[in-house]
């Protein structure tokens, strides 16, 4: 979306043959290896925001144009949610949203420079990362909603899963069959690498607010 309206510069677009085509050319020179798995813990694919923000910024001259001007603002549906429950005050994301882009590097916590260069984006069209539990903002304006409700917690179905179902300690773990299908395994603190491309997901951080 554009910082100065504030409105989405584009509708919804699936993964067509264009796209695909893009999609596969960038995997061929990422080369999906190592250092881009450890940097991001995951294993790429059509599916992850920085394939389809890259296509936009390469294909949108309208798009493209933001970027260069400054003006451009990407985030996951989290970010454009908070963005205007906060009278569009707050340009925010959390570590499990940011991990789930193939732009954040789950070692530093924060956005890798490499990558974002890499999909020809920018570090300053990208939200502020905080924890899952930090203050992210207060409503302001939102329609009904009473302004000043803070916002406390953001994050991703899959990283709160494990949590919600007791999950706490190294070795907890559940199989869940929906969709697609998953097993998650909390590993503890320590960023283990089984060596077999399977997925690594930051659980939500907390701290005192």
């Amino acid at each position: 979306w554009d910082k100065e309206s504030g409105n989405p510069m584009c509708s919804i677009f699936s993964s067509d043959g264009q796209f695909k085509s893009f999609y596969l050319s960038k995997l061929e020179k990422l080369k999906i290896n190592e250092d881009i798995y450890a940097k991001t813990g995951r294993v790429p694919d059509s599916s992850y925001s920085a394939f389809k923000w890259g296509y936009l910024v390469q294909n949108a001259a309208t798009i493209k144009d933001s970027l260069d001007k400054g003006t451009l603002s990407l985030g996951t549906v989290d970010s454009w949610i908070t963005y205007n429950l906060t009278g569009r005050k707050a340009y925010v994301t959390d570590y499990t949203h940011a991990a789930s882009t193939l732009l954040f590097n789950i070692k530093a916590l924060d956005w890798d420079e490499f990558l974002v260069n890499e999909f020809q984006l920018s570090l300053e069209c990208l939200p502020q990362v905080s924890r899952s539990m930090s203050m992210f903002g207060v409503t302001d304006g939102f329609i009904s909603l009473p302004d000043g409700i803070p916002i406390l917690a953001i994050a991703t179905t899959n990283s709160v899963e494990l949590l919600g179902l007791g999950g706490y300690k190294f070795g907890d773990g559940y199989l869940n069959f929906d969709t697609t299908g998953h097993f998650m395994l909390n590993t503890g603190q320590e960023l283990s690498d089984f060596g077999d491309g399977k997925n690594r997901v930051i659980l939500p951080g907390f701290k005192e607010i």
